[in-house]
Protein backbone atom coordinates (compact mmCIF):
# COMPACT_ATOMS: atom_id res chain seq x y z
CA UNK A 1 0.00 0.00 0.00
CA UNK A 2 2.89 2.38 0.72
CA UNK A 3 4.27 1.70 -2.76
CA UNK A 4 0.89 2.53 -4.31
CA UNK A 5 0.65 5.78 -2.36
CA UNK A 6 4.22 6.75 -3.22
CA UNK A 7 3.62 6.20 -6.93
CA UNK A 8 0.46 8.28 -6.87
CA UNK A 9 2.14 11.03 -4.86
CA UNK A 10 4.98 11.14 -7.40
CA UNK A 11 2.52 11.37 -10.29
CA UNK A 12 0.57 14.17 -8.63
CA UNK A 13 3.74 16.12 -7.80
CA UNK A 14 4.82 15.95 -11.44
CA UNK A 15 1.37 17.13 -12.53
CA UNK A 16 1.51 20.04 -10.08
CA UNK A 17 5.00 21.02 -11.21
CA UNK A 18 3.84 21.06 -14.82
CA UNK A 19 0.78 23.17 -14.02
CA UNK A 20 2.78 25.64 -11.92
CA UNK A 21 5.45 25.89 -14.60
CA UNK A 22 2.86 26.75 -17.23
CA UNK A 23 1.20 29.27 -14.93
CA UNK A 24 4.49 31.06 -14.29
CA UNK A 25 5.67 31.05 -17.87
CA UNK A 26 2.42 31.96 -19.55
CA UNK A 27 -0.35 29.57 -20.57
CA UNK A 28 -1.09 26.46 -22.61
CA UNK A 29 -3.61 26.43 -25.45
CA UNK A 30 -5.32 23.24 -26.59
CA UNK A 31 -5.60 22.79 -30.34
CA UNK A 32 -8.54 20.40 -30.69
CA UNK A 33 -7.84 19.53 -34.31
CA UNK A 34 -4.48 17.96 -33.51
CA UNK A 35 -5.24 17.11 -29.85
CA UNK A 36 -2.05 18.74 -28.61
CA UNK A 37 -1.15 21.33 -25.98
CA UNK A 38 0.67 24.34 -27.40
CA UNK A 39 2.62 26.15 -24.67
CA UNK A 40 2.75 29.91 -25.31
CA UNK A 41 5.14 32.16 -23.38
CA UNK A 42 4.46 35.67 -22.18
CA UNK A 43 0.66 35.71 -22.28
CA UNK A 44 -1.08 37.20 -19.25
CA UNK A 45 -4.54 37.89 -20.67
CA UNK A 46 -7.37 36.07 -22.41
CA UNK A 47 -6.49 34.94 -25.93
CA UNK A 48 -8.86 34.13 -28.75
CA UNK A 49 -7.94 30.69 -30.05
CA UNK A 50 -7.36 30.92 -33.79
CA UNK A 51 -5.14 29.28 -36.37
CA UNK A 52 -2.73 32.20 -36.02
CA UNK A 53 -1.51 30.97 -32.62
CA UNK A 54 1.71 29.04 -32.93
CA UNK A 55 3.51 26.95 -30.30
CA UNK A 56 6.49 28.46 -28.49
CA UNK A 57 9.22 25.96 -29.35
CA UNK A 58 11.49 26.96 -26.47
CA UNK A 59 8.78 26.56 -23.87
CA UNK A 60 7.50 23.35 -25.50
CA UNK A 61 10.98 21.90 -25.14
CA UNK A 62 11.09 22.79 -21.44
CA UNK A 63 7.68 21.21 -20.83
CA UNK A 64 8.48 18.05 -22.82
CA UNK A 65 10.53 16.49 -20.02
CA UNK A 66 7.70 16.76 -17.51
CA UNK A 67 5.12 15.56 -20.03
CA UNK A 68 7.23 12.51 -20.89
CA UNK A 69 7.55 11.49 -17.25
CA UNK A 70 3.84 12.03 -16.59
CA UNK A 71 2.75 10.05 -19.65
CA UNK A 72 5.14 7.23 -18.77
CA UNK A 73 3.70 6.90 -15.27
CA UNK A 74 0.08 7.18 -16.41
CA UNK A 75 0.67 4.54 -19.07
CA UNK A 76 1.79 1.94 -16.52
CA UNK A 77 -0.28 -1.26 -16.86
CA UNK A 78 -1.63 -2.54 -13.55
CA UNK A 79 -4.03 -5.24 -14.72
CA UNK A 80 -6.16 -6.71 -17.46
CA UNK A 81 -9.95 -6.71 -17.91
CA UNK A 82 -11.21 -9.98 -19.42
CA UNK A 83 -14.44 -8.20 -20.37
CA UNK A 84 -15.82 -4.66 -20.29
CA UNK A 85 -17.01 -3.21 -16.97
CA UNK A 86 -20.01 -0.95 -17.50
CA UNK A 87 -22.38 0.99 -15.25
CA UNK A 88 -25.82 0.12 -16.58
CA UNK A 89 -28.78 -1.48 -14.82
CA UNK A 90 -29.90 -2.01 -11.24
CA UNK A 91 -26.60 -3.79 -10.61
CA UNK A 92 -23.49 -3.39 -12.73
CA UNK A 93 -20.03 -4.91 -12.98
CA UNK A 94 -18.29 -1.54 -12.74
CA UNK A 95 -20.15 -0.40 -9.63
CA UNK A 96 -19.62 -3.78 -7.95
CA UNK A 97 -15.90 -3.57 -8.72
CA UNK A 98 -15.44 -0.10 -7.22
CA UNK A 99 -17.47 -0.87 -4.08
CA UNK A 100 -15.75 -4.25 -3.55
CA UNK A 101 -12.36 -2.56 -3.95
CA UNK A 102 -13.32 -0.03 -1.30
CA UNK A 103 -14.49 -2.59 1.26
CA UNK A 104 -11.87 -5.28 0.67
CA UNK A 105 -8.78 -3.09 0.36
CA UNK A 106 -9.66 -1.16 3.52
CA UNK A 107 -10.16 -4.48 5.34
CA UNK A 108 -6.72 -5.65 4.18
CA UNK A 109 -5.03 -2.35 4.94
CA UNK A 110 -6.43 -2.00 8.47
CA UNK A 111 -6.54 -5.70 9.28
CA UNK A 112 -10.17 -5.60 10.40
CA UNK A 113 -13.54 -6.56 8.99
CA UNK A 114 -15.54 -3.92 7.11
CA UNK A 115 -19.20 -4.88 6.87
CA UNK A 116 -20.19 -2.88 3.81
CA UNK A 117 -19.24 -0.09 1.42
CA UNK A 118 -21.28 2.43 -0.52
CA UNK A 119 -20.20 4.95 -3.15
CA UNK A 120 -21.91 7.69 -5.15
CA UNK A 121 -22.55 6.83 -8.81
CA UNK A 122 -21.71 10.43 -9.68
CA UNK A 123 -18.10 9.90 -8.52
CA UNK A 124 -17.54 7.30 -11.27
CA UNK A 125 -16.94 8.99 -14.61
CA UNK A 126 -15.75 6.29 -17.02
CA UNK A 127 -15.86 2.56 -17.70
CA UNK A 128 -13.31 -0.21 -18.18
CA UNK A 129 -13.05 -1.60 -21.73
CA UNK A 130 -11.79 -5.12 -22.33
CA UNK A 131 -7.99 -5.15 -22.35
CA UNK A 132 -5.09 -3.66 -20.37
CA UNK A 133 -5.88 -1.41 -17.41
CA UNK A 134 -3.53 1.55 -16.92
CA UNK A 135 -3.12 4.12 -14.18
CA UNK A 136 -4.57 6.69 -16.57
CA UNK A 137 -7.75 4.61 -16.88
CA UNK A 138 -8.10 4.39 -13.09
CA UNK A 139 -7.74 8.17 -12.89
CA UNK A 140 -10.45 8.57 -15.55
CA UNK A 141 -12.83 6.25 -13.68
CA UNK A 142 -12.33 8.06 -10.36
CA UNK A 143 -11.09 11.55 -11.27
CA UNK A 144 -11.77 13.13 -7.88
CA UNK A 145 -9.39 12.88 -4.92
CA UNK A 146 -11.90 11.37 -2.50
CA UNK A 147 -10.66 10.10 0.85
CA UNK A 148 -12.29 7.05 2.39
CA UNK A 149 -14.36 7.48 5.53
CA UNK A 150 -15.22 4.73 8.00
CA UNK A 151 -18.32 5.11 10.12
CA UNK A 152 -20.49 3.10 12.48
CA UNK A 153 -24.17 2.71 11.62
CA UNK A 154 -26.94 0.93 13.47
CA UNK A 155 -29.14 -1.62 11.77
CA UNK A 156 -31.92 0.97 11.67
CA UNK A 157 -29.62 3.38 9.83
CA UNK A 158 -28.57 0.63 7.41
CA UNK A 159 -32.26 0.03 6.67
CA UNK A 160 -32.80 3.75 6.05
CA UNK A 161 -29.78 3.81 3.71
CA UNK A 162 -31.08 0.76 1.84
CA UNK A 163 -34.51 2.37 1.44
CA UNK A 164 -32.88 5.51 0.07
CA UNK A 165 -30.96 3.39 -2.45
CA UNK A 166 -34.19 1.61 -3.37
CA UNK A 167 -35.92 4.97 -3.87
CA UNK A 168 -33.17 5.82 -6.38
CA UNK A 169 -34.03 2.61 -8.23
CA UNK A 170 -30.73 0.88 -7.50
CA UNK A 171 -27.77 1.44 -9.78
CA UNK A 172 -25.56 2.36 -6.81
CA UNK A 173 -22.09 0.96 -5.98
CA UNK A 174 -22.53 -1.20 -2.86
CA UNK A 175 -20.57 -4.07 -1.37
CA UNK A 176 -21.51 -6.35 1.53
CA UNK A 177 -25.16 -5.31 1.22
CA UNK A 178 -27.89 -7.39 -0.44
CA UNK A 179 -31.45 -6.27 -1.07
CA UNK A 180 -34.53 -6.64 -3.23
CA UNK A 181 -36.26 -3.46 -4.38
CA UNK A 182 -40.03 -3.62 -4.23
CA UNK A 183 -41.40 -2.42 -7.54
CA UNK A 184 -44.66 -1.19 -6.03
CA UNK A 185 -43.32 0.80 -3.07
CA UNK A 186 -39.67 1.46 -3.95
CA UNK A 187 -38.50 0.08 -0.61
CA UNK A 188 -35.73 -2.37 0.29
CA UNK A 189 -36.78 -5.91 1.21
CA UNK A 190 -34.88 -9.09 2.17
CA UNK A 191 -32.07 -6.91 3.50
CA UNK A 192 -28.78 -8.64 4.36
CA UNK A 193 -25.35 -7.44 5.42
CA UNK A 194 -22.97 -10.21 4.52
CA UNK A 195 -25.03 -13.35 4.97
CA UNK A 196 -27.06 -12.11 7.91
CA UNK A 197 -30.37 -10.33 8.40
CA UNK A 198 -29.90 -6.75 9.52
CA UNK A 199 -30.57 -6.40 13.25
CA UNK A 200 -31.94 -2.95 14.25
CA UNK A 201 -29.67 -2.50 17.28
CA UNK A 202 -26.51 -4.07 15.86
CA UNK A 203 -23.58 -1.85 14.88
CA UNK A 204 -22.04 -2.12 11.42
CA UNK A 205 -18.79 -0.67 10.03
CA UNK A 206 -19.38 1.12 6.73
CA UNK A 207 -16.79 2.47 4.27
CA UNK A 208 -17.80 5.36 2.07
CA UNK A 209 -16.31 8.37 0.31
CA UNK A 210 -15.70 11.72 1.96
CA UNK A 211 -18.01 13.22 -0.65
CA UNK A 212 -21.00 11.22 0.64
CA UNK A 213 -19.98 11.57 4.30
CA UNK A 214 -19.71 15.36 4.03
CA UNK A 215 -23.18 15.95 2.59
CA UNK A 216 -22.96 14.93 -1.05
CA UNK A 217 -25.48 12.64 -2.71
CA UNK A 218 -28.92 11.70 -1.40
CA UNK A 219 -28.13 9.60 1.67
CA UNK A 220 -28.69 11.85 4.67
CA UNK A 221 -28.05 9.02 7.14
CA UNK A 222 -24.35 9.26 6.22
CA UNK A 223 -24.22 13.02 6.87
CA UNK A 224 -25.30 12.90 10.51
CA UNK A 225 -22.79 10.35 11.74
CA UNK A 226 -20.23 11.59 14.26
CA UNK A 227 -18.66 8.19 14.84
CA UNK A 228 -16.41 8.32 11.82
CA UNK A 229 -12.76 8.17 10.82
CA UNK A 230 -11.23 9.81 7.74
CA UNK A 231 -8.48 7.64 6.25
CA UNK A 232 -5.47 8.70 4.19
CA UNK A 233 -6.34 6.14 1.51
CA UNK A 234 -8.47 7.48 -1.34
CA UNK A 235 -11.10 5.65 -3.35
CA UNK A 236 -8.68 5.76 -6.30
CA UNK A 237 -5.92 4.17 -4.21
CA UNK A 238 -8.29 1.36 -3.22
CA UNK A 239 -9.32 0.63 -6.81
CA UNK A 240 -5.72 0.67 -8.06
CA UNK A 241 -4.42 -1.69 -5.37
CA UNK A 242 -7.43 -4.03 -5.78
CA UNK A 243 -6.72 -4.41 -9.50
CA UNK A 244 -2.97 -4.76 -8.97
CA UNK A 245 -3.50 -7.51 -6.37
CA UNK A 246 -5.60 -9.57 -8.80
CA UNK A 247 -3.92 -8.91 -12.14
CA UNK A 248 -6.78 -10.11 -14.32
CA UNK A 249 -10.36 -9.22 -13.44
CA UNK A 250 -13.82 -10.02 -14.80
CA UNK A 251 -17.18 -8.28 -14.16
CA UNK A 252 -19.18 -9.84 -11.31
CA UNK A 253 -22.97 -9.72 -11.08
CA UNK A 254 -24.09 -11.59 -7.97
CA UNK A 255 -27.61 -10.26 -7.39
CA UNK A 256 -26.70 -7.92 -4.55
CA UNK A 257 -29.40 -5.49 -5.77
CA UNK A 258 -32.45 -7.00 -7.44
CA UNK A 259 -35.94 -5.96 -8.46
Amino acid sequence: MRAVTATKDKRRVISCVLVIFLAVQGCAIFHSGEKEWYPVRGISHNVEITSSIKPDSAMASEVKTYRTILNRDLGKKIGYARDAFKSTGVESGLYNLVADALRIQISLSLGKHIDMAVMSPSSIKYYIPRGPITLELVDEILPYVNKIVLMKLTGRQITQLANDIAADGGGVPVSGLRMVISGSTGTANDLLVGQYIVEPDSIYTVATSQYLADGGGHYSVLWKNNRREILTMTTRDALQSYIEDRGQISPVLDGRIRK
